[in-house]
Order: structure tokens, then sequence, then C-alpha cells
């Protein structure tokens, strides 16, 4: 049987009650899920219902190794962004910043400079995860770990900063001038990454 955009939907719908939280996996598994019912025909909601509850668990293992997969597929698209020529640039002017305020403050307080610019710029990274998550309902598992490693980062700063501070000057430059610049890196990856999955998958 061919199946109705309507039909389409109930499904999506479905994997969404049975925990398939991100748009691009749920629109990959939508897809699996639409080839196998249009395969087996029969009424629709009864092979729905019966699929569902027969390939649950497989659902969810699939949509946990799908999430590590483009959470992978994620960082390495960062690590892509940093390797381009402006975010080079970008290091160099982090850098060239702390070391400039090195010559008229001392180490701690430079690397507290560090620290505010880097929560501002974070900041922004999660905020915009949180509008698009439940403000638009469009959340794609690519970015949510970019979230959880600026919280990482922050923790280790938090507990490392008065250690890093009495290390020395390159030290201090050279840690703020990285955080900053992969968190701005992240942020210029998720917004690449929310473009390519909103033209696919909305």
């Amino acid at each position: 049987m061919k199946l109705t955009p309507e039909q389409i939907t109930e499904i999506d719908r479905a994997l969404g009650k049975i925990g398939i939280a991100y748009l691009d996996i749920r629109c990959e598994l939508t897809d699996h899920v639409a080839t196998q019912l249009e395969a087996e025909g029969g009424d629709f909601e009864t092979e729905l219902a019966r699929y569902i509850k027969e390939n649950k668990k497989s659902l969810r293992r699939t949509n946990r190794k799908m999430f590590f997969a483009t959470s992978a597929g994620a960082y390495a698209e960062v690590f892509k962004t940093l390797a381009r020529p402006g975010f080079l640039i970008l290091f160099i002017a982090f850098f060239g910043l702390m070391q400039l305020l090195l010559q008229f403050m001392a180490a701690e307080n430079v690397g507290r400079i560090g620290f505010f610019i880097f929560c501002i710029v974070s900041s922004y990274l999660s905020f915009r995860f949180l509008i698009r998550t439940f403000y638009t309902r469009r959340s794609y598992s690519g970015a949510v770990g970019f979230s959880i490693f600026s919280l990482a980062i922050l923790y280790i700063t938090l507990y490392a900063g008065g250690w890093l501070a009495a290390t020395g000057d390159i030290a201090v430059s050279l840690y703020y001038a990285l955080i900053n610049t992969v968190t701005l890196a992240m942020i210029a990856t998720s917004e690449k990454q929310y473009k390519l999955y909103k033209s696919r998958y909305v």
C-alpha cells in the first residue's frame, strides 16, 4: 500500500511518543517504518500499532546509535571549522588580546575577563539550542553535545582558574583563546547544521 502524507505524520507522532525526540533521527526512522508498512500492506492503524509494539526496543536502540553517530559527526565538523583560516585568525586575535591585557593587569584578573567572554559566548550557544527546542519544536541531535561540552569547560575553568593563573601568562592566554575560539566554532557549526537539517527535514 502507498502511505498518505497524513499517515506519514502519524508514524512520526508515534515515534515521538516512544521517545524518539530529535527531528533528524525521527525523520530517518519514519522513512524506515513507512517502507516496512508499505511492504506489509493491511490496515494502516493496526499495522502501525503492531510494528511499534514489536519493535519499540529496536527503535530506541537505533535512536541511541544514531544520536551518538550524529554527535560524533558534529564534533568532526567543529574540527573542520577550526581548520578554516578565519578561525585561526580569531584564535590569534584572542591570544593577542589576552597578552595585551596581561601588560596592564594580573593574570588572575585577565583570566576573569577571558572567562566572562566564554560565559557570554557559551550562553548564546545554549540559548539558541533551547529556543529551537522549546519554541520552534525543532531540535537536532548533533547540537546537543555542544551544550554539554560547554558545561564541561565551565566546570573545569571554575575549579582550575586559580591554578591556571599561577602557571604563567602564556598558559592563561592560550587557554582562554582556545576555549573561546572552540565555542565560537561550535556556534558556527551549529548554525550550519541547523540550516542543513531545516532544509532536509522541515
